[in-house]
């Protein structure tokens, strides 16, 4: 009599979680909810993030397709490997065949390409959850976790390498637990490949992922090594071969990468942070407002908690780098809703149906509000500057932007062959070393002299650069003819809003 009233009891208690969840949408409207706000989010976003959208991805692609561009020093260290840019390229040269290579197309045309792969991370995300759990209820509010993540609404449709690492290795996580036929694990171990080409960090991720499959697995030893040997030797081969077509010579990019972030530690020249910042600020804001239900859902689920190690060791293993950015806890993402889906559930049997409705409401407002601010008004002054000069009609405009290096896109947004000059700042070893950004601060006046700076048409700076250079400029017949707001949050040599000046004999008046 007790047995069965505990089966009774446990039966109820799973009814109720799943009478309590109720996402009636089905696939085909998942794909759509996906695919509308991943694009929406193309021409939502009118904000600048980081520095590597642009001069890592699109700004390469262009340089090697219509053969103006800037490589940044990166490139001609060989530390990246040229695969991502290389999909980007292939649009180029699709949309220069055709003759559609508007600026518009330029610009926007990458976007989307991301934005529609970020779709296919959002769906894998609900299937791997309902492969992982079992569960349509937990796998739809996975799903919704995902969506409603204001960072990857920030971030999902753009050309980071980091963006398209989550994507690729999510989709890979997708068709390793699909099922057990030798096709979804060779495509597994493709697409978890493709992802540590692009980003070598992904291999923290799927190394143990490809271990534990040895183990568990149901497949052969034999059929593993096979799939391994055969998929790891074609992706070296073709990472090779790209790498071949873009620097004319073999290069081990993945190689010179760990060198220069692991064995010399040298990205701490672009600022470094203590072992534990993404414990107590990377991961809660990259995670939001759903890092409460991630860890209810960590807490609370007693199986599959291996994807929870995985998580860990990733944030671990990138902690031991000095250099630390918010986007690289990308790719951990996709795995967290997976117990966000499972925290949301659980919650839902603790409280009515309406008040558990009212929760998602909030979550979707309190996303979309932070989204919101930081797609179309936190740092947006970097990306009207580049329209305002790109809507100047002379083609023999000369830029100078004085403003800490890479704090705009550069040819990628223009799509014209200008002369455009910014202040470097690549890493040294050397202990002598000045780069050129602080010269220009130390000795502002002298640094212009020295490089002409009277034969510009325009200037580019933030409003917090020392008065001497605005009267300078003034002095050589240079007027302001614009100002952006580019931030509520000014810090150093980072100013409230960009200002232009431009050549007294050259002013454009915008129609």
């Amino acid at each position: 009599m007790r047995n069965r009233s505990t089966k009774t009891k446990n039966k109820n208690h799973e009814n109720h979680m799943t009478d309590n969840v109720g996402l009636p949408w089905s696939t085909k409207e998942k794909l759509f909810i996906s695919v509308a706000l991943r694009l929406f989010s193309v021409f939502l976003t009118r904000t600048f993030f980081v520095p590597d959208e642009y001069w890592q991805s699109t700004e390469v692609a262009h340089y090697n397709v219509f053969g103006y561009g800037y490589l940044t020093w990166e490139w001609k260290q060989k530390i990246r490997s040229y695969f991502y840019p290389f999909l980007f390229e292939i649009y180029f040269r699709t949309i220069k065949l055709f003759a559609i290579d508007s600026l518009f197309f330029i610009v926007y045309g990458p976007h989307v390409m991301q934005a529609l792969l970020t779709s296919c991370c959002d769906l894998s995300v609900y299937y791997s959850a309902f492969n992982l759990f079992g569960s349509d209820k937990i796998a739809s509010l996975a799903f919704f976790n995902q969506i409603c993540s204001w960072f990857l609404i920030y971030t999902g449709s753009r050309t980071l390498s980091n963006t398209a690492e989550m994507c690729f290795s999510t989709l890979g996580i997708f068709y390793l637990f699909a099922s057990t036929s030798k096709s979804n694990f060779f495509l597994s171990l493709l697409l978890g490949g493709i992802s540590c080409i692009i980003r070598p960090t992904s291999v923290i991720i799927w190394f143990p992922l490809v271990l534990r499959e040895t183990i568990y697995s149901k497949r052969s030893i034999k059929n593993i090594a096979v799939n391994l040997i055969f998929v790891t030797s074609a992706l070296l081969m073709l990472m090779l071969g790209v790498d071949f077509y873009f620097y004319k010579q073999f290069v081990l990019t993945h190689w010179n990468f760990l060198q220069f972030n692991l064995i010399e530690d040298m990205s701490q020249f672009y600022g470094s942070h203590p072992f534990y910042w993404y414990f107590f600020e990377g991961l809660p804001v990259v995670f939001g407002f759903s890092i409460a239900f991630i860890f209810l859902g960590a807490i609370k689920c007693k199986k599959q908690r291996f994807f929870l190690w995985i998580i860990l060791l990733y944030v671990i293993a990138h902690s031991f780098i000095s250099h630390k950015e918010f986007r690289f806890m990308l790719p951990t993402i996709p795995i967290a809703s997976f117990y966000a889906g499972y925290g949301l559930n659980f919650l839902s049997t603790l409280i009515s149906k309406k008040k558990f409705y009212m929760l998602l409401v909030v979550l979707v407002i309190s996303n979309t509000f932070v989204a919101l601010y930081f797609c179309l008004i936190h740092q947006r002054g970097s990306i009207d500057v580049m329209k305002y000069l790109s809507a100047q009609s002379s083609r023999s405009i000369k830029v100078l932007f004085l403003m800490p290096c890479h704090s705009t896109p550069y040819y990628s947004y223009l799509h014209r062959n200008v002369s455009l000059q910014f202040l470097t700042c690549h890493p040294s070893s050397e202990l002598s070393y000045v780069e050129e950004a602080e010269a220009f601060y130390f000795e502002p006046i002298s640094w212009l002299n020295e490089i002409a700076a009277f034969s510009k048409t325009h200037v580019v700076f933030y409003n917090v650069i020392p008065e001497s250079v605005k009267i300078y400029f003034q002095d050589i017949g240079f007027k302001q003819v614009a100002s952006f707001f580019h931030t509520h949050f000014p810090e150093g040599r980072i100013g409230s809003h960009i200002v232009v000046y431009e050549a007294a004999n050259g002013v454009q008046q915008i129609k």
